[in-house]
Order: C-alpha cells, then sequence, then structure tokens
C-alpha cells in the first residue's frame, strides 16, 4: 500500500473516531436531566457526573500529542476506544453513584484523546500542499456532532432510560476498536519520547484546566461565587494555569510551544476559534433551550429542528473548500462570509417569540450550519497554515483546548446572560400585569370568555383564565431572554469580525 493511501484510511478512522467521540460528550451533557434518577441522584448531584467528564477532556487534549508520538494514531484510538467502553460500564451496571463518577472521569479522559489524534494525523501526514482537505475533513468530524447530539440524546434516553449516555459509549466502542486493528498500520512504540515530557509543567496546567472547567461548567448552577467552594478553585485553577504558563514560556525546549503565538495567523486563528463556541450555542444551547422550555418538546422532538445545521454543513464545507483550493484566493472572505451568516442565524434569532416551534427554527439552524462550515474551514486553514511541521502537536494541543474552555466559557456565559435577562423581563412583565393595564384587563376578559363557554363555575373560569395569562407572561419573558441570548451571540461574533483584518492574505503566499 502506498504510502498515501494510508495516510487516508488512517484519516478515515481516526474520522470516524473524532465524530464519535464528540459525540459522546454532546450526548452525556444532554442525557444529565435524566442521570440522576437512573443514579437516585438529585440533579444538582448528577451534574458532576457530567463535570467530571468534561474536567478530564481538558487534561486528555493536553498531552494527547506527545501520547501520539510515543505509542502511534493505533494505540491512540485503541486506548480512547476501550477505555470509554470500560469506563461506561460504572454507569451501566448498578454500582454506587461514586462509581459512575468515577468512570466518567476515566472515560472523559479516554475518549478526549481521539479528536486530538485525528488532528495530528493530519498535520503529520499530509504534505502542507495537501493538507486543506483532511483539515476540513477534520473540521467536519468535529461540527456534526452538534447537529445530531440532540436527536440521539433524546431517542437513546426514551427508549434506554437515564443512563443513556454510558449504555450509548458501551455501543460505539467497541466497533471502533476493530476498525482500528484494521485500517490502522502497526507502529513501533516509543515510551522513551515521554520521558522527556515536563510532567511536572504538564500536570500544573491539567490540573489548572481541570479546575476552570469545573467552575465554568457548575457555575450558574452553583450561583457562582456565592458557592463556598467556587472561589478557591478558581483561584487554585488560575494559579495553577499561570505557573504552568509561566514553566513553558522559560524552558528551552518545551512540549507545549507557546512561541507558535507569535505567528499572526495562528495566534489570531486561535482567537477567532475561541469565538467559534459561542457561534456554535447556536444549535448546541439556544435553540433547543428555546424549544424545551416554550414548546415542552423532549430532546429528540428539538433535535428534528438542530438536524438541519448538517444540511448547511454539507454544503458550507465543500464551498470553503474550493474557494481556498483556488490559486490565489484570499481565506479572509471565506472567514468573512461564515461570520456573516452566523451573524445572519443569530440576528434572525432575536426576532423569536413565544409561539416559535420547530419549523420556525429550521431555516435560522441551516444558515447557522453554512456559515459554520465556511468558518471553521477556514480558519483552520489560518490556523494552521504558518506552522512548521515540528509545531503540529502543539498546535493540535492549543486548538482543542481552545474547544473545551471556549465551549464551558460560552455555555457558562448564555447560561448566566439567558437567566439574569429572563429576571429582567419577568419583572417588566410583572408591572404591567395589573388591574389598571388596559391590555391586561382586555385579554383577562377574552380569556374569562373562553373559559367561561365551558365551564358554569365563574370562579374556576376567572381562576384558569388568571394562570393562564401567567403562563403567557412567562412564556413572553422567556422569549425575550433567548431573544436577548441571540443577540449576545451576534455581539461576540461582531468583535471576531473585528480581527480579520490582522490576517493575511494566505493566497500571496507559495
Amino acid at each position: 500500500m502506498s504510502p498515501m493511501a494510508a495516510a487516508w484510511r488512517g484519516l478515515a478512522c481516526t474520522g470516524i473516531a473524532a465524530l464519535l467521540g464528540g459525540l459522546s460528550g454532546q450526548v452525556h451533557g444532554l442525557a444529565a436531566a435524566d442521570l440522576g434518577g437512573a443514579l437516585g441522584l438529585s440533579a444538582d448531584e448528577a451534574s458532576w457526573v457530567t463535570t467530571a467528564g468534561a474536567a478530564t477532556e481538558g487534561a486528555a487534549v493536553l498531552v494527547a500529542a506527545p501520547l501520539f508520538a510515543a505509542f502511534g494514531a493505533r494505540r491512540m484510538v485503541l486506548a480512547g476506544a476501550l477505555g470509554g467502553g470500560l469506563a461506561a460500564l460504572p454507569g451501566w451496571l448498578d454500582l454506587p453513584p461514586e462509581a459512575a463518577l468515577l468512570g466518567r472521569l476515566l472515560g472523559g479522559f479516554a475518549i478526549g484523546l481521539l479528536p486530538v489524534t485525528m488532528m495530528v494525523w493530519a498535520m503529520r501526514n499530509f504534505p502542507a500542499p495537501q493538507r486543506p482537505l483532511p483539515l476540513m475533513l477534520f473540521a467536519l468530524a468535529s461540527s456534526l456532532p452538534s447537529a445530531f447530539a440532540a436527536s440521539v440524546a433524546g431517542l437513546a434516553t426514551l427508549h434506554l432510560g437515564g443512563r443513556a449516555g454510558f449504555l450509548f459509549d458501551l455501543a460505539w466502542t467497541g466497533p471502533l476498536a476493530l476498525l482500528a486493528l484494521w485500517l490502522l498500520p502497526r507502529e513501533e512504540a516509543k515510551p522513551g519520547l515521554l520521558a522527556t515530557l515536563d510532567w511536572a509543567g504538564y500536570l500544573l496546567l491539567a490540573g489548572g484546566t481541570a479546575m476552570l472547567v469545573v467552575v465554568l461548567s457548575q457555575g450558574e448552577r452553583r450561583f457562582w461565587l456565592a458557592t463556598p467552594f467556587m472561589l478557591p478553585l478558581t483561584a487554585f485553577g488560575s494559579a495553577l494555569a499561570a505557573l504552568a504558563v509561566a514553566r513553558l514560556l522559560a524552558s528551552p525546549h518545551p512540549w507545549l510551544d507557546l512561541r507558535l503565538l507569535r505567528i499572526p495567523s495562528f495566534a489570531v486563528g486561535l482567537a477567532e476559534a475561541v469565538s467559534l463556541r459561542f457561534a456554535l450555542m447556536l444549535g448546541a444551547f439556544a435553540a433547543p433551550q428555546a424549544l424545551l422550555r416554550l414548546q415542552g418538546l423532549r430532546p429528540e422532538q428539538a433535535g428534528e429542528a438542530v438536524l438541519w445545521l448538517a444540511a448547511g454543513q454539507a454544503l458550507g464545507f465543500p464551498l470553503a473548500w474550493l474557494w481556498l483550493r483556488r490559486p490565489g484566493a484570499d481565506g479572509r472572505w471565506a472567514l468573512a462570509l461564515g461570520l456573516a451568516a452566523f451573524s445572519g442565524a443569530a440576528l434572525w434569532g432575536a426576532m423569536i417569540d413565544p409561539r416559535w416551534s420547530v419549523p420556525e427554527f429550521v431555516p435560522m439552524l441551516a444558515l447557522a450550519g453554512l456559515g459554520q462550515g465556511l468558518f471553521l474551514t477556514a480558519v483552520l486553514r489560518f490556523a494552521t497554515a504558518e506552522v512548521p511541521a515540528t509545531g503540529g502537536s502543539t498546535a493540535a494541543g492549543l486548538f482543542n483546548l481552545s474547544r473545551v474552555l471556549g465551549q464551558a466559557g460560552a455555555a457558562a456565559m448564555l447560561g448566566a446572560l439567558l437567566r439574569l435577562r429572563e429576571g429582567f423581563h419577568s419583572a417588566r412583565l410583572v408591572q404591567e400585569v395589573t388591574p389598571a393595564s388596559q391590555a391586561a384587563a382586555e385579554r383577562m376578559a377574552e380569556l374569562g370568555t373562553l373559559y367561561g363557554s365551558v365551564t358554569t363555575d365563574a370562579g374556576a373560569a376567572a381562576s384558569a383564565a388568571l394562570a393562564r395569562l401567567a403562563a403567557e407572561a412567562s412564556a413572553q419573558a422567556y422569549a425575550l431572554a433567548f431573544g436577548d441570548v441571540f443577540l449576545g451571540i451576534a455581539a461576540v461574533l461582531a468583535v471576531a469580525a473585528l480581527l480579520i483584518p490582522l490576517l493575511p492574505r494566505l493566497g500571496d503566499r507559495p
């Protein structure tokens, strides 16, 4: 088999692994609402199981590239698949909740290795002129889970119960291990390479990252600094991360080469990738939550709208690749068009009202998927264009670290914005719904007439009308709050657009 054929076979296998690994994390997050009942825990207690996986995923992406260099892609995919499957067993079996928590800690780390493995494979096995297509496929593999996660999680919990996330891992990890044995080549293990790794620096950065992910994941649920342990956790996490960065900058041969941030295209591309996490919340957070709260839909029903992200992605990724492969093409245009599509989708969502259901979200999410394909393909092109081959592992680690922290930070900030704005709009609506309000009086009269036509009890009709008016006011407050969330996403994307002129015109370079 030719080296190029082996490279493509390996990319196919690592791509499937990256897609399933990303889908696993999102399914666990969406299935968390049903997990507490299955484990006999409250919702707050069960949330720690999901947070554990997110925290150790951040630690995994930092060390995945050195592990790849030491053991090769085949062992990496096997470790991610078999480790994730074994770690899911305690959550599936009727064991104490502590066993499920420990399993999720180990499973998050094992499965977190898979997306980085694909990116490092693409960087190391394809020469620079041929790298854009493999990187576009990596972007597609890391994006598709956002389109399917709601449907998969909803159907799994509907038919399998609250332990669906663990059962989902058991279903795919075994076949993936067999696929790795078939498609990926045997490579000589070089464990001696790990002896050169600055393990003290890694533990500092991994520990700091894990603490910050816990803070971001649990902050809204725990009322941020109002909970006693949140402030120390934030301080210790920040201090550990700062010490790790100082150690990396002082080392002549760092395991994570932060000097790559001196390359403008990489630094700005990384910043754009962080802003992308806010845009992805359109499909991963804002639209599904709006459907769940305003219409009372289940996740699989909301997933019928989110699936249209995939339709937009199927168009956006090939368009971006075709544009970027043209001689002299300016990648900044693809990035700008992607931002414009994302912003258009966010502004579309800002017009939400309480009557919106699945059909109203479909065109908005398809437009967001188109923007995702254009934007992410161009960002990866910029971020890796001037990275030397020796910096591939650092680029993969930092890019995936920005994904983990950016996703947790975006979810935390938008969740807090939703809560604050819902409270603000509720207070304003309550002030308007008074006996002195003509609009409220007219609506009460309409509802009273409606309910009076089906019951002869005037008191019951008045109570039903009042309850209906209160429900409508609550739904309106939520709709206004979700509109503010969509506007917040558009504001972040507007700031990201200001960074585009800082990027070089890659088409001018050989």
